[in-house]
C-alpha cells in the first residue's frame, strides 16, 4: 500500500510537464532577478521532493529482498524519470567474490550530502560550479588538517581517522602490555609512537618531557657520523685533511652518506631509463638546494631563504655544543660554500636528456671523481650480487658539465668547509630540528606522513581495517573492488578503441593509427595490493625500536638498498619486472599516469566515498571516479604522452599528419575560455576528453538502447562538478586552472549537458563552439 500511494505522488509530480517548461522559461527570461529566483528555489523545490520520495522507494527496496529488488527495476522502467535521480545501481563488475552488502540507507545519505552542496538560487546553465559547489565547506576539522578542495577534504578525513585509530592502538598498549597486535600494526603504531616522541619531547604514554631532547635526537647520527669519517665539528682534535686530497675525500664522504639516502654534492636516482623504460638505471644530476631556495621549483634563493637557512645550521651547530660565535661563523661558512655550489648550475630551466652510458665509460671520461670507487661504497650492500663486470654493464646517465665544473670547484675548496657542509647535509636529511617550532598538532601530522612515507604497505593495512572490517571482509572488499575497477578500466579501453577508429585524427595515416592502439592495449591499471600479501611490507630481519632517529637509519638504509635491488634485477637480466600493483598509501589520493610505465596508478586513499564505493549509484561512479581514470588515460594521448610508445620509451615516431591534425582540432583548448590555455593545455585536454570517454562508457554500460535519461545525465555531471569543490592550494607553476574555471570549461563541452539542463544558446554554460579531439566524427 505504501509503495502505490509513492508511485501515485511520483506521478503526481511528473505529470506536468508544460507547467515546469513554463517555469524554467520564466527563470530564464525574467528581468526581475527576485521572481527569477523564486522560481529556481520552486524548481529546487520539486526535484529535492522527487529525490527524497525517490529515496523513500529506494529504501523500501533495499529492505526487501533480492526478488523486490528485480521488481524495482522493472517498476521504474515504466516510470517517466526525467528529473528524478535514478535509482542506485552499482557499476558493472565481473567480480566473482562476494559483493559488499549495502546499508538501506547509504545511496540516500550520500545523495542528500551531494544536494546540501547545491546552491539552488544559481541557475546551473549561468555557472554551473557555482550552482554545484556553491554550499560546499570543508568542517573545521578538516580544514585544520590541509582541507582546501573535495580530494584534500578525502585526504584530511584518512589522516584523522588514522591518526585516531593509532592512538587508540596505543592507549590499548599502554592499558594492557599483554595486548597483542598484527605484526604490521606493531611496527606502525611502535614508529609512530617512536616519533611523537621525538618531535614532542614528551612521552605519549606518561606525558613525562625528555630533560635533554637535543641531546636524546643528535646521538644516533652522530654516532652514525663518527663511524664513516672524524669530523671537524665533532672533534675538537680533527686532523686537518691535505688539501690536495679534498676531492677524493669528499667524493668518499658523499658516497657513505648515500647510503643513508643523502643527497649532497650532487643527486643519485634510480628511475627508468628514458630510452627503454623496462630498464631501472642511475642518473646524477645537480643538487636539488632545497634549503637554500624558498621552494624547490623556485628559480633562485633570495635573501629571505638564505637568513633561514643560517638560521638553521646556527641551531644544529648550538644543539652540537657549539659556541654561539662558532656557530655563526659555520652557518656562514656552509651557506657560502652552497651558494658557490648553486653558481655551477645553468640558470636556465632547461633539461637536456643525454645518452646512458656504461660506469666504465664515465669514470674514464671524469677520472678524478674516482667513481668507481663512489658507487663501489654506495653498492657495497648488494657488492656479493653484483656481476664482476657490472662496471661495463651499469648504466648512467649524467650531467657531464655539472661533475666537470664540480671536480674544479671542490679541488679549490678547503677540506674543513667541505666536511661542514657534508655534516649539514646529513642531519638536514633527517630533518632534524626542522620542526621543533611547530604546533602539537603539525608534529603529530608530521609523524603520520613520516609513517606513510617509509611504511606504506602497514598503514595501508591499517586503513583497510579500518574502512571495511577485519581481514576477512578487508580482503573480499579489496577483491571485489579489484575486479570492478579492472572490468570498467577494459570498458574504457573498448570505448577509447572506438573513438581511435572513429576520428579522422589519423585519416590516411594507418601506421600512427596502429601505434595508438597499440599504446592502448599494453595501458595497464595499478591498483593497491591486498595488503595481506604485500611485498612492500619491512622485512621481518629489521626491527625498530623506541628511538625514532634509529628508526630513520634503519629505514633510510633500507630504502637504498630496495632501489639498488632495482637496479641489480636490470643488471642481471637486463630489464626489471613490470609492477602489478602500486604501493601507495592512504594519504595519497591523487590518480597518476606514468608516462615511462604506460600504465595509470590509483592510490588507495581515494577508493572510498564520495568516489568510489560499490553501493553508489553507477552515474555518481562515472561521472567523479571514473572520469579520474579516464582523465589520467587521456595524459597517455596528450601532447606529452604521444612521444612515448606501448612500452614507455620516448620514441615520437607518431606520423605528421596526424599531430598536424590532432594540434588543429586541440586548438580550440587555447581559445579566451581557457586562462594561460598554453600552460593548462594537456590538463584541459584531459578534462574533457576524460569526460567524454567516462559519459559515453557509462552510457554504452548502463543506459538502455545506448542513451541515458535527463536525470542520469544531471547526476553524472553534478558528480563531476562535485569532484572540484572548493580552491586550488596554490595557483604558483599549477598546470589546472582553477576549479571554477575548470568545472565551467569542461561541462561547456557537452551537448548533452545543455541539453540536461535546458541551457539555451545564449547561456554561458552553451557557447556555440565545443572543444572535441576523439569525437566521433
Amino acid at each position: 500500500m505504501a509503495r502505490r500511494r509513492v508511485k501515485a505522488l511520483l506521478n503526481r509530480v511528473f505529470q506536468n510537464a508544460h507547467s515546469e517548461f513554463s517555469v524554467k522559461v520564466y527563470a530564464k527570461l525574467s528581468s526581475s532577478i527576485k521572481m527569477r529566483n523564486i522560481c529556481r528555489r520552486v524548481l529546487f523545490t520539486r526535484m529535492l521532493l522527487t529525490l527524497l520520495l525517490l529515496g523513500y522507494v529506494n529504501s523500501d527496496v533495499n529492505a526487501a529482498t533480492a526478488a523486490a529488488t528485480d521488481e524495482r527495476t522493472s517498476t521504474y522502467a515504466n516510470v517517466d524519470h526525467s528529473d528524478a535521480t535514478p535509482a542506485p545501481t552499482s557499476a558493472p563488475s565481473i567480480s566473482k567474490s562476494t559483493p559488499p552488502a549495502c546499508a538501506a540507507d547509504y545511496w540516500s545519505r550520500q545523495l542528500d550530502t551531494m544536494h546540501a552542496y547545491v546552491d539552488d538560487v544559481m541557475w546551473p546553465c549561468d555557472d554551473f560550479y557555482e550552482y554545484a559547489c556553491g554550499n560546499w565547506r570543508a568542517p573545521y576539522q578538516l580544514r585544520a588538517r590541509g582541507a582546501h578542495d573535495t580530494l584534500s577534504a578525502v585526504k584530511a578525513d584518512n589522516k584523522q581517522q588514522l591518526m585516531a585509530y593509532l592512538l587508540e592502538k596505543q592507549e590499548a598498549l599502554h592499558t594492557d602490555s599483554r595486548a597483542t597486535l598484527q605484526r604490521s600494526e606493531r611496527v606502525a603504531v611502535r614508529f609512530f609512537n617512536a616519533c611523537v616522541e621525538r618531535v614532542t619531547g614528551e612521552n605519549s604514554y606518561t606525558g613525562r618531557s625528555h630533560l635533554n631532547v637535543e641531546a636524546a635526537t643528535l646521538r644516533p647520527y652522530t654516532d652514525a657520523l663518527r663511524r664513516i669519517s672524524d669530523w671537524p665539528v665533532l672533534n675538537p682534535n680533527w686532523e686537518t685533511i691535505d688539501a690536495n686530497n679534498t676531492l677524493n675525500w669528499g667524493i668518499y664522504l658523499s658516497a657513505e652518506l648515500r647510503r643513508y639516502g643523502v643527497q649532497s654534492l650532487w643527486r643519485l636516482l634510480v628511475t627508468s631509463n628514458w630510452q627503454q623504460a623496462e630498464q631501472q638505471i642511475l642518473y646524477i644530476s645537480a643538487p636539488a638546494f632545497d634549503l637554500l631556495k624558498p621552494t624547490r621549483n623556485a628559480a633562485q634563493y633570495d635573501s629571505d631563504s638564505e637568513y633561514v637557512y643560517k638560521r638553521y645550521v646556527k641551531y644544529l651547530m648550538l644543539d652540537l655544543g657549539m659556541r654561539v660565535r662558532r656557530a655563526q661563523a659555520i652557518a656562514s661558512e656552509v651557506v657560502e660554500f652552497e651558494k658557490r655550489l648553486f653558481e655551477l648550475v645553468p640558470s636556465e630551466s632547461l633539461v637536456l636528456l643525454r645518452e646512458p652510458q656504461t660506469l666504465s665509460s664515465l669514470a674514464a671520461e671524469l677520472p678524478e671523481l674516482n667513481l668507481r670507487e663512489y658507487f663501489g661504497v654506495v653498492m657495497r650492500d648488494i657488492a656479493d650480487e653484483l656481476p664482476n663486470d657490472y662496471a661495463e654493464r651499469l648504466l648512467i646517465v649524467a650531467d657531464i658539465p655539472y661533475l666537470r665544473k664540480l671536480r674544479d670547484f671542490l679541488k679549490r675548496t678547503k677540506p674543513e668547509v667541505l666536511a661542514k657542509y657534508l655534516l649539514v647535509q646529513f642531519l638536514a636529511h633527517f630533518e632534524v630540528s626542522l620542526h621543533d617550532e611547530e604546533s602539537f598538532q603539525e608534529q603529530r601530522d608530521y609523524c603520520l606522513q613520516q609513517l606513510h612515507a617509509f611504511l606504506p604497505a602497514e598503514l595501508t593495512e591499517m586503513f583497510m581495517r579500518l574502512q571495511y572490517g577485519d581481514r576477512g571482509d578487508a580482503a573480499n572488499y579489496m577483491a571485489h573492488t579489484q575486479s570492478a575497477l579492472n572490468d570498467i578500466f577494459t570498458k574504457l579501453k573498448m570505448q577509447f578503441e572506438h573513438s581511435l577508429n572513429a576520428t579522422n585524427v589519423f585519416e590516411r595515416d594507418a601506421l600512427t593509427k596502429s601505434l595508438g592502439m597499440e599504446k592502448l592495449h599494453a595501458m595497464r591499471l595499478l591498483l593497491p595490493q591486498a595488503a595481506n600479501v604485500s611485498k612492500a611490507h619491512l622485512p621481518s630481519t629489521i626491527e625498530l625500536s623506541g628511538n625514532h632517529d634509529a628508526n630513520l637509519l634503519k629505514l633510510w638504509r633500507w630504502r637504498t638498498h630496495s632501489q639498488l635491488h632495482e637496479v641489480l634485477e636490470t643488471l642481471l637480466t637486463g630489464r626489471s619486472a613490470p609492477p602489478a600493483y602500486n604501493n601507495y598509501g592512504p594519504l595519497d589520493v591523487n590518480a597518476y599516469y606514468r608516462l615511462k610505465k604506460n600504465a595509470i596508478e590509483l592510490p588507495i586513499g581515494i577508493l572510498r566515498a564520495p568516489f568510489y564505493h560499490s553501493c553508489l549509484d553507477a552515474a555518481k561512479i562515472y561521472g567523479s571516479f571514473v572520469y579520474i581514470i579516464a582523465h589520467e588515460l587521456m595524459h597517455g594521448f596528450d601532447y606529452d604522452g604521444l612521444n612515448y610508445d606501448q612500452a614507455g620509451n620516448m620514441v615520437g615516431n607518431w606520423g605528421a599528419k596526424a599531430i598536424i591534425r590532432f594540434g588543429t582540432k586541440s586548438r580550440c583548448y587555447l581559445s579566451e575560455r581557457y586562462d594561460d590555455g598554453e600552460v593548462t593545455l594537456n590538463e584541459n585536454i584531459a578534462d574533457t576528453e576524460g569526460l567524454r570517454l567516462a559519459l559515453e562508457t557509462y552510457r554504452r554500460s548502463v543506459g538502455e538502447n545506448n542513451t541515458l535519461t535527463t536525470a542520469q545525465l544531471k547526476l553524472f555531471f553534478l558528480s563531476f562538478a562535485q569532484t572540484w569543490c572548493g580552491t586550488n592550494a596554490s595557483r604558483t607553476n599549477n598546470l589546472h586552472d582553477a576549479h571554477s574555471v575548470r568545472v565551467n570549461n569542461v561541462v561547456s563541452n557537452f551537448e548533452e549537458f545543455a541539453s540536461a539542463y535546458g541551457c539555451g544558446k545564449q547561456s554561458p554554460m552553451n557557447p556555440p563552439y565545443k572543444c572535441s579531439i576523439w569525437a566521433e566524427e
